[in-house]
């Protein structure tokens, strides 16, 4: 069973795209390593932001540079001003809630239906640990 790898974002009624069937938010190594390049906070920083949302605080350029990098990863060539324009068409709120559900399908587990088991867990808990070599000293050519 293939599972989905992005959240769908859908404009309100008589808005977004011709066809009006929305967007694909996903957060991908590389759109997370663009958000990253973009404005200089390792990608954990999104963590923050939805902190200060829920305390009231709305960044919109925040939300506006998350929502683009998600967007990357399905719609190749997207520009930050048409992501402003997938917010407007979409609203606030449901682009706030569509960035959090991404990155949360983004890190999830096995545990949470990931595809391929693995998603999420890091690389060290994946494999079997390497077989300690034994340590031997080094012959410098000195007795």
């Amino acid at each position: 069973m293939t599972m989905q790898n992005h959240v769908p974002l859908k404009p309100k009624t008589g808005s977004g795209p011709g066809t009006g069937t929305g967007w694909k938010l996903a957060y991908s190594i590389n759109a997370m390593i663009e958000y990253e390049t973009l404005t200089g906070k390792e990608f954990q920083s999104v963590q923050d932001y939805f902190e200060e949302v829920q305390g009231g605080k709305l960044n919109p350029s925040v939300l506006r540079r998350l929502v683009w990098c998600g967007l990357m990863t399905h719609h190749d060539g997207i520009t930050e001003r048409e992501a402003r324009a997938v917010i407007d068409a979409c609203g606030i709120n449901a682009s706030v809630a569509a960035v959090g559900s991404a990155v949360s399908l983004a890190f999830a587990g096995p545990e949470d239906g990931a595809e391929d088991g693995a998603a999420g867990k890091p690389q060290a808990e994946k494999a079997d640990p390497p077989a300690r070599a034994k340590a031997e000293p080094v012959s410098t050519g000195k007795s």
